[in-house]
């Protein structure tokens, strides 16, 4: 029957849904990206601005193609993670969540993606990533991710594999010329759960008309941000870099109901994502300290 997919078509899309359950890209975008490498299809495709643009021309530096990562990922039971940083007290709970897995993992694998599609491509980079991220009502009990971004090719530059980072073209030619370069985009979710105890909210229903802080919530924040953090700055320690740049923090705040084993509780799910570029000093450089002048004076005379 005409529309019916051929048999090629079937092994194909096999073939393509096993690559993905393995991490990996579909067979038809392998094969327009390497077309694109090989010169035989179409204009490449990019989101750089105009001025980032002339100034790649001026750089040799070569928009290649706009490539993109992206996993949609199950959550699973909440309270199987092996928490880090949890604790009780009073009758009330801070504790890690297992969504922080499944959002950790699923940016896994779409900058995964991502970097395959830039090495398909013949990339030595990927700048000005974009990271988009989350949870569709069609698929309940499940977070996405999408990575987008623009391949590029270094004169003279040969990497082995595409460095990722979300720095626009004008920062990573900065840090290029200052002797410093980018090491990897790292990235790091963290997802906590704050019960107040019956002691606690009995104690806010007789203070029921005063202003006051709500101490188990503001521990909760301060747990999800130094847990996401610390693995932020493992990640870059990891790539053998120096530190994160252009660090971006995003966090939420919202009452959740939370199954446990027998009941439900109510409280707060505080959600932190953390992205930026881990940088390092380039093979062979010394970065020279900043050197302190003073003027001594009006003539502009200095020490």
């Amino acid at each position: 029957m005409a529309g019916e997919p051929s048999a090629a078509d079937e092994r194909e899309q096999a073939e393509s849904l096993a690559r993905i359950e393995q991490g990996g890209i579909p067979l038809a975008a392998e094969r327009r990206l390497q077309a694109l490498r090989e010169g035989a299809r179409g204009a490449f495709t990019s989101d750089l601005s105009v001025a980032e643009f002339a100034l790649g021309e001026q750089l040799r530096v070569k928009p290649l193609s706009q490539v993109m990562g992206s996993c949609v990922y199950q959550i699973g039971s909440q309270w199987s993670y092996p928490f880090q940083g949890s604790y009780s007290w009073d009758g009330g709970l801070v504790q890690e969540l297992a969504i922080t897995e499944a959002w950790n993992e699923a940016r896994t694998r779409a900058l995964s993606r991502m970097g395959q599609e830039a090495a398909h491509v013949g990339a030595d980079a990927v700048i000005g990533v974009e990271v988009r991220r989350g949870e569709r009502d069609w698929a309940q009990g499940a977070v996405e991710f999408v990575m987008v971004g623009t391949a590029v090719r270094e004169s003279g530059q040969s990497r082995g594999t595409p460095i990722l980072t979300d720095l626009s073209l004008q920062d990573y030619w900065k840090l290029r010329q200052a002797g410093i370069e980018a090491r990897a985009f790292v990235g790091s979710t963290c997802c906590f759960f704050v019960y107040r105890g019956a002691m606690a909210r009995n104690r806010q229903l007789l203070a029921f008309a005063s202003n006051e802080e709500i101490p188990e919530y503001t521990q909760g924040v301060y747990a999800a941000r130094e847990v996401a953090l610390a693995r932020l700055t493992d990640q870059a320690r990891s790539a053998g870099a120096e530190g994160v740049v252009g660090v971006s923090i995003d966090h939420t705040m919202e009452m959740q109901e939370i199954g446990t084993v027998g009941e439900h509780l109510r409280g707060l799910v505080v959600t932190f994502h953390v992205t930026g570029t881990a940088i390092g000093a380039s093979s062979g450089v010394t970065i020279a300290p900043a050197q302190l002048q003073i003027e001594l004076n009006e003539k502009g005379a200095t020490a």
